[in-house]
């Protein structure tokens, strides 16, 4: 406001040395006076900052609660002086008259929870012609949002302020109050609670008889949901059924009694809950044992018998523990069974194999292999291998035209070279190859004489 009342004194003390020096000059040269309009100025401020007053000697100004009005009327031409907030004007303004006023502002301010939407803001205005809208948050003008309803459908993420400026046709934009917008969080919590049998909830008044999870929408101080979480567990009162054995001449105990014959027999516990737990136990009594085994190991090796390791003949005791728990006496007679040794010998033909035990051999000589015996035992064999070679071997035969030639399990009757294999006098494989030829049978017509009495 003092840049604004600044500017008009400088504006002012400049019209009024033009003014002095245009009279100065009249009355010297016409000597005679002429009606002079003053030059009148008028400051026209926002109605929400400053309230409007007139600078004139022939103005005035008028106000209600919707509308604000200046007029002066001066000299025609308009000089307007403004520093982006105010605005100061001097000459004749009685040609445009500016009117723009909000009447009814925005909510000043609107809570909210957060993720709730369709908040709606608007204004009522006035003014000359056509009014136009535009609504802004602290982000900005909001696009698209030109109406003097603003319906916000999604709520910000935090609190915010809006306004709306508001334009008639001749100028003059008005700024609403700021609408301040509250975001309220939603709160929520969760508890653990167990419980005998059943519970009921404060917050909701419900009784739950099992176990589950469990909500419940209360409000909280800000007047949004707070949503509650209960993490029920209930714990049965329970009656249960066991059974125990115990051996012969032991004492078992059960709860607050000690117990040494079969029977049934009841007692209460607390669980680990903290709830009752009755419980009827069945109690077996188990007898002792004494028993007799006999093993065989093989020379050289060693028995397990409980905790003695053995390896020489004789009788043993040991106390094991049985299948029902109880002690079981056992008496061991332990046996030795001998090991083998062994020698073999085998033969195969060149190119075959011979499997022995573990190995397989396909050249002459000496090998050794550990055999289980019929007891289980060791039985070393020592194999003397023999490869017999294979034959390869050519021969040649002839036949006459017509007649056949057996060649193994061939019947030849062409002449050729022919291939087969026999067996050797050692089992193994001969190969012969045959050359086969075909003699010519010949007919013949030949004269002779002989004597009389002559053969």
């Amino acid at each position: 406001m003092n840049k604004i009342i600044k500017e008009y004194k400088k504006i002012k003390r400049s019209m009024t040395e033009i003014i002095i020096s245009v009279k100065h000059d009249r009355f010297a040269k016409n000597k005679h006076m002429k009606k002079f309009v003053l030059l009148l100025l008028g400051i026209t401020l926002m109605a929400q900052t400053y309230a409007q007053s007139t600078i004139s000697t022939c103005a005035d100004h008028n106000e209600t609660s919707a509308v604000s009005l200046s007029w002066t009327i001066g000299e025609a031409v308009i000089e307007t002086v403004s520093d982006g907030t105010n605005t100061l004007t001097q000459g004749f303004h009685q040609s445009k008259l500016i009117i723009t006023a909000i009447e009814t502002q925005p909510e000043a301010e609107t809570i909210a929870c957060e993720g709730e939407a369709d908040i709606v803001l608007s204004v009522i205005a006035s003014g000359y012609g056509t009014i136009t809208y535009q609504w802004y948050n602290s982000g900005g003008e909001i696009s698209g949002e030109k109406a003097a309803i603003l319906s916000i459908e999604t709520l910000p993420a935090n609190s915010d302020n809006y306004y709306c400026i508001v334009s008639s046709e001749l100028g003059n934009d008005v700024q609403s109050d700021y609408a301040k917008i509250l975001i309220n969080s939603h709160t929520s919590g969760e508890g653990n609670v167990s419980s005998c049998v059943s519970y009921t909830w404060d917050a909701n008044g419900n009784t739950y008889n099992s176990s589950g999870t469990y909500t419940a929408t209360l409000t909280n101080a800000n007047g949004c949901d707070s949503i509650a979480t209960l993490y029920l567990t209930i714990n049965p009162v329970y009656n249960t059924s066991d059974a125990q054995s115990i051996c012969e001449g032991d004492t078992y105990v059960f709860g607050t009694q000690e117990l040494t014959e079969a029977n049934a027999y009841t007692e209460t516990f607390s669980s680990i809950s903290g709830c009752d737990s009755i419980v009827t136990l069945t109690l077996n009594v188990n007898p002792t044992f004494a028993e007799t085994d006999e093993a065989t190991i093989c020379n050289g090796d060693s028995y397990i018998f409980g905790t003695q390791s053995l390896s020489v003949e004789g009788y043993y005791v040991e106390t094991f523990q049985s299948v029902n728990g109880c002690d079981s006496v056992v008496t061991l007679t332990l046996s030795i069974n001998s090991i083998y040794n062994e020698t073999v010998s085998a033969a195969i033909c060149e190119g075959d194999e011979f499997i022995f035990g573990t190995q397989t051999l396909i050249e002459a000589g000496e090998y050794n292999e550990t055999f289980a015996s019929v007891t289980g035992c060791d039985s070393i064999v020592s194999l003397t291998l023999n490869v017999n070679p294979t034959f390869a071997e050519t021969a040649s035969a002839a036949i006459c035209i017509g007649d056949s030639y057996i060649f193994g399990t061939q019947s030849l009757s062409v002449e050729g070279d022919y291939v087969e294999t026999f067996q050797s006098v050692n089992g193994c494989d001969s190969v012969v190859t045959l050359t086969l030829s075909i003699n010519s049978i010949y007919n013949e017509t030949v004269s002779a004489a002989i004597c009389e009495g002559d053969e």
